[in-house]
């Protein structure tokens, strides 16, 4: 890790965290003992260190253009922060170039960031405290919208919103920013980052034209539930699914959190785009019109009246339905406890009106018949239960080595995932790499040598283009990015090691898993981020484009997108089988 930078003018004490485009420090400005936050470019994907630990080298020729362009945006972002002066908004105080990268610097925030204060509390915040965070993000919202050029945040989450003593809300982390020109485009866009959950649909499928201030709104509306919820908020998909009016099913609520606030909720989190606010003054409207208001306590309602109008004690129960059907049956039958062991027996000297002493019996006999048909229709399936659990989570994705399996991960489309890569015998091997629409590997991957790059060509999935479609033959082809998008969209996923490889293990709903490596990808003629990234081909090309196509990229932080980049680079590819 670096110490000094600027001639000592800043010594870094801590690592505070790191992303696909920078890693960020906490550092002391030495001349005026001021704590600060310097943010460094840095991308693992093409980035190394020397042996001194600080200089940032591109160990690949071809990539050095790569990494200019980009750390010229990382400036770019800088310079936009820099001139951006709000209460609720981290300022930007300086920027330089040094150890072969960019710097910039900010205010440290002293203070906790609301997902961890949510984590530290494991309590859902309070609507009114939840309400006065959300104005104040408004607030930063409508400055930045309101810039020239207009600039979006695009990644509003909890993590990136630090609460201050003074319950100050400061917005940081501009790394997704983008500036909006005036046809309503978004600037220098090769692809937007997201975060599951708090990302809508267009965000998350790269539909840059469809970006806007509204997409920014539902990050809003995604972090409000997930403040008054402590929940995950769902994806977008989720929400389209669930056909309930209120959309209960896939926005759960507590009890407590009141109806205008879910309605706002509902509203910013449409997954039509035009369906949600279009502007922060839009919003406004809406508060003032039916601002959410804190939840009435129960202690605070007036108490429950009878029919008669008199009122009922509070800690009176009315009685529920069950309650009045078991009281009717035990009129006149007082003496007795209504349960299923005393009901139906022969003992039972008052039988129910218009029941014999025979009836009771056959209805016993039936009830204990009932009772043991059960046991037997549900013993197997305790058992394989219990069985499962007894198995390492690590297995059952990969029943023997008679390759190739298609593992049913229960996905919307049916289409079922390898259990290994083209080219390996087991789920943790990666070996072999591929440039985008060739079916044999090589010793160079670059321009020079790739035979699509910078060509145009459809969706190559179960083409002769496709290496998975020709090396294992009809009903295997590549993913498209259709399927890359329901596997995030429809599985969870964890980082773990198996059989000593470090890698993302994806699991369906249904139970079933596949294990995909960190076997990173080659550009030039060597390997690079094994152990640390994996990155798998689809099919599918960037619309209207000819050098870049989609890709899933898998990271030893978690993360695990669908993105796009060059087509000559070597990556793996994991098939997807597709029944007839």
């Amino acid at each position: 890790m670096i110490h000094i930078l600027q001639n000592g003018k800043y010594a870094i004490t801590k690592e505070l965290g790191s992303g696909g485009f920078g890693i960020t420090y906490e550092a002391v400005n030495s001349r005026v003992g001021k704590r600060v936050a310097i943010k460094e470019f840095f991308m693992p994907e093409i980035c190394g260190r020397s042996d001194d630990g600080a200089t940032v080298v591109i160990p690949i020729e071809a990539n050095l253009a790569t990494f200019e362009r980009l750390k010229n945006r990382f400036l770019q972002e800088a310079g936009r922060m820099a001139r951006l002066s709000h209460p609720h908004i981290v300022q930007v105080h300086d920027c330089f170039e040094e150890n072969g990268t960019a710097y910039y610097v900010m205010d440290y925030i002293e203070g906790e960031n609301l997902a961890e204060r949510l984590s530290r509390t494991g309590q859902p915040m309070d609507e009114a405290e939840a309400l006065k965070i959300f104005e104040q993000v408004l607030d930063a919202l409508e400055y930045i919208h309101g810039q020239e050029p207009p600039l979006l945040h695009l990644d509003i989450k909890p993590s990136n919103l630090i609460i201050k003593e003074n319950d100050d809300v400061v917005l940081i982390d501009f790394g997704a920013s983008k500036n909006v020109d005036e046809d309503g485009k978004v600037y220098n866009s090769i692809y937007l980052p997201y975060t599951r959950g708090f990302a809508p649909r267009e965000q998350m499928e790269q539909d840059i034209p469809k970006i806007g201030s509204w997409t920014d709104f539902y990050s809003l509306g995604a972090t409000l539930y997930n403040l008054l919820t402590n929940r995950q908020p769902p994806l977008p998909s989720d929400i389209d699914d669930d056909m309930t009016e209120d959309k209960h099913v896939a926005l759960p609520f507590p009890a407590n959190v009141s109806e205008q606030a879910r309605k706002l909720i509902l509203l910013l989190m449409s997954t039509l785009r035009s369906k949600r606010p279009q502007s922060v003054e839009e919003i406004r409207n809406l508060l003032r019109k039916g601002a959410p208001k804190p939840y009435k306590k129960e202690e605070d309602a007036p108490p429950p009246q009878e029919k008669d109008g008199s009122t009922k004690p509070m800690n009176e129960e009315a009685p529920t339905i069950k309650a009045k059907e078991t009281a009717k049956e035990t009129e006149g039958n007082k003496g007795t406890t209504m349960s299923v062991d005393n009901v139906y027996t022969k003992d039972s000297s008052t039988p129910p009106e218009g029941e014999t002493p025979s009836d009771r019996q056959q209805i016993l006999e039936f009830l204990i018949a009932v009772v043991v048909l059960l046991c037997i229709l549900v013993a197997p399936f305790v058992l394989t239960k219990k069985e499962k659990e007894k198995e390492p989570v690590a297995h059952g994705y990969c029943p023997d080595e008679n390759h190739p399996h298609a593992i049913d991960l229960g996905l919307p489309s049916g289409v079922k995932w390898s259990c290994c890569n083209v080219g390996a015998d087991q789920p943790e091997e990666g070996n072999e790499y591929y440039a985008w629409g060739e079916t044999k590997t090589k010793s160079d991957y670059s321009e020079s040598t790739s035979k699509y790059h910078g060509v145009s060509k459809g969706d190559i999935s179960g083409t002769n283009n496709d290496v998975a479609h020709v090396k294992w033959g009809e009903q295997w082809r590549m993913p498209t990015k259709e399927d890359i998008d329901q596997l995030l969209e429809h599985t969870t996923d964890s980082v773990m090691t198996y059989h000593g490889v470090k890698g993302m293990l994806f699991t369906g709903k249904n139970g079933n898993s596949i294990f995909l490596p960190f076997a990173g990808y080659r550009e030039g003629t060597l390997p690079d981020l094994q152990d640390s990234c994996g990155f798998f081909w689809s099919g599918t090309p960037l619309e209207g484009g000819k050098e870049f196509s989609y890709y899933l990229r898998i990271i030893n932080d978690g993360s695990a997108n669908c993105l796009r980049f060059y087509r000559y680079y070597g990556r793996s590819v994991r098939p997807v089988y597709v029944d007839k």
